[in-house]
């Protein structure tokens, strides 16, 4: 028998007709009915591709029916021209029956996709139209240097989230939720603000580098969250305008700020048709974020609003590369980004909720580096599982004239 085959299918029928009936004409041809048997698995097996391995007395078996059948036809009046037909027919007519049943499943696959986009926009629309703006009242805690440039950046925020999770190892506790959140946010702003001052910045940066809200990436992610993507995303967008408000209010008015914001997330992908990660770059709630933030600062000339997927900008004389990280692997990071860009002399990415600088080689007194920005969210199983999870924190990057990112400081958020 064959291993994937428990019996001759009714499509094998006209061959194992045309082949013994061949055979018993001219015996000489084939030489026995064990090379009769050979030749048919030979030919199954090519035509299938498996491995066909019956008997030949199995094919000998079919062939008597066949034969009998076309027999008892010409006694009854049909030919054996119609019968051969007949059977030909009815072999078609299965394979185009199987052919409908596979068109048949593709089309019921579409209407449940196209019903499942229509839901899903049908969500947005509705929460959009009834979400009304929301002040988190947040609250103060308690001369631009032309040879450098402060960037305070922030990354994998995962606004909606829910965790409760220790890590042994550091003997530490992460709890988050919206609530903690939004303290965390209020805890980056305020440090700025606090740092602004004691540095007397006229001019500095702020960078995100999006992971904004926790999305529903996976069925399993529908446990770590009470909230749609559409509450997280508008909600997010509140909490960050109102902590860019906050900043605005407490530093000096004639103190400007960068606001970078990458629009490009993991988290944020909608993946609507079964599309893996990037394929449908659009479909991003983080592209709505980005919408809220130049909506809200488009007015004020003291905020200088710059997004995209990935930004690339000049500071003091160095090229840049933000962006969140999940477009290419970490180990040829530098080079894939360096390679599109050409000229790169940093590249600075979240997506690993971890800290650490990758140099590379020297130019002109630096160092080419890529730069891991930390997480403001902290431990997560995904991240412990991938070994790069930490305390949640953001990072404070000064930038030289001449000597490019020459200081790192870790900003504890929680």
């Amino acid at each position: 028998m064959a291993k994937n085959r428990q019996m001759i299918s009714p499509d094998m029928y006209p061959k194992i007709l045309e082949t013994y009936s061949e055979f018993y004409a001219n015996a000489s041809e084939y030489g026995s009915l064990k090379e009769v048997g050979e030749y048919l698995n030979i030919y199954f097996s090519d035509l299938y591709e498996e491995n066909y391995n019956f008997d030949e007395s199995a094919y000998r078996k079919t062939y008597r029916i066949m034969k009998k059948g076309i027999e008892q036809g010409i006694q009854k009046g049909a030919s054996e021209k119609e019968i051969k037909r007949i059977a030909n027919a009815r072999t078609k007519l299965k394979k185009e029956g199987a052919i409908i049943s596979v068109q048949k499943s593709i089309v019921n696959k579409e209407i449940k996709q196209i019903s499942f986009k229509e839901f899903m926009i049908e969500e947005i629309l509705s929460a959009y139209k009834d979400y009304s703006k929301k002040d988190y009242n947040m609250k103060i805690v308690n001369n631009a240097k032309q040879e450098e440039y402060a960037l305070y950046s922030w990354a994998d925020f995962h606004y909606g989230a829910i965790v409760e999770l220790e890590n042994k190892q550091r003997k530490t506790k992460n709890i988050y939720d919206t609530k903690i959140a939004i303290k965390t946010f209020e805890n980056f702003i305020n440090y700025i603000i606090k740092d602004v001052k004691e540095n007397n910045y006229k001019h500095f940066g702020i960078l995100g580098l999006s992971d904004d809200i926790e999305g529903n990436l996976r069925p399993s992610s529908m446990l770590h969250t009470l909230k749609t993507m559409t509450e997280q995303t508008l909600e997010c967008s509140d909490v960050y305008i109102n902590g860019v408000d906050l900043l605005l209010n407490n530093i000096s008015q004639d103190c400007t700020f960068d606001l970078f914001f990458v629009n490009s997330s993991n988290h944020g992908q909608l993946r609507m048709h079964n599309s893996k990660r990037d394929e449908v770059t659009k479909e991003d709630m983080s592209l709505i974020i980005a919408d809220q933030l130049i909506k809200a600062f488009r007015d004020n000339d003291r905020v200088n609003v710059v997004t995209d997927d990935v930004i690339i900008v000049n500071i003091l004389g160095k090229k840049v590369a933000m962006l969140h990280g999940q477009q290419h692997k970490r180990a040829t990071m530098f080079e894939d980004v360096n390679k599109k860009y050409s000229n790169i002399d940093y590249v600075l990415i979240g997506h690993y909720h971890s800290f650490a600088v990758d140099g590379y080689y020297s130019k002109n007194n630096y160092v080419q580096q890529t730069v891991r920005i930390p997480s403001m969210i902290g431990d997560t199983d995904h991240a412990n599982r991938l070994g790069y999870s930490e305390c949640p924190q953001a990072l404070k990057l000064i930038f030289n004239k001449k000597y490019g990112i020459n200081n790192f400081t870790l900003i504890p958020v929680r």
